[in-house]
């Protein structure tokens, strides 16, 4: 008998557009490493988020866009097992 592992990877609330880089760092993970668990993705997806969007550079403005771009990777959330493999 076998057993499915499902995961879903998703947004708890809005997102903005800088969360597309989350995106494209989880499926860089993955088409370099199509046996990687999807827990490893999401954590590389983060960390090349907080890389390419420079938050340990971000200050803070009147504008409400720094502080979106900063909590971006907080409004997501992997449900699953992140054991998972993707192939």
């Amino acid at each position: 008998m076998s057993c499915l592992s499902y995961f879903d990877l998703g947004c708890a609330t809005g997102s903005q557009p800088c969360a597309r880089t989350l995106l494209d760092g989880f499926a860089a993970f993955i088409a370099e490493h199509p046996d990687a668990a999807v827990g490893a993705a999401w954590s590389h997806a983060v960390a090349r988020y907080v890389e390419a969007e420079h938050l340990r550079e971000l200050k803070p403005t009147a504008d409400w866009y720094p502080a979106s771009i900063y909590f971006q990777p907080m409004k997501f959330v992997l449900l699953g097992d992140p054991t998972v493999r993707m192939k």
